[in-house]
């Protein structure tokens, strides 16, 4: 700590004795002890203070990129089922006119195509439950990620 040698601590001693005297040199070596031990604990607090400061700050930098990156990834979802919600209320019906029409060959003969309606209600209903189907599992795979990242 200090570099000192063996001589100049011998030194040191020798003129401690000198200027205390024997009976006061015991009582000013444990005085200097206990003071080299205080300023140790002390650098060891301040050392440790320190260590939990800069983990709080990490944690909190860690959880604010979470925070952003989760939120970006509820608007990216958000802009994906609305748009997915637009497309929806149309294309089942499209698809399924273009299925009939493509299916049943005396309807190219008729000027209004015929289009059974339990096959479209039953297809409008597969279709909502998959959609239903695929919100439920996207929650469940947010809330995952959500509950992951947060432990």
């Amino acid at each position: 700590m200090f570099d000192l040698s063996f001589a100049e601590i011998l030194v040191i001693l020798i003129i401690a004795l000198v200027v205390l005297g024997p009976e006061k040199l015991p009582r000013f070596a444990r005085f200097i002890g206990s003071t080299v031990n205080k300023v140790k604990n002390f650098s060891h607090q301040i050392q440790s203070t320190l260590i939990e400061q800069t983990e709080d700050i990490k944690i909190n930098h860690f959880s604010q990129s979470i925070k952003e990156s989760m939120d970006d990834f509820t608007q990216q979802v958000k802009k994906d089922f609305s748009d997915l919600r637009n497309d929806l209320p149309t294309m089942p019906e499209n698809l399924l006119l273009e299925e009939e029409l493509s299916d049943d060959t005396d309807s190219r003969y008729i000027d209004k195509p015929v289009i059974k309606s339990s096959l479209l209600n039953k297809r409008r209903k597969s279709q909502r439950n998959k959609y239903k189907q695929q919100i439920s599992f996207n929650k469940k795979i947010s809330q995952s990620k959500i509950n992951r990242h947060l432990k």
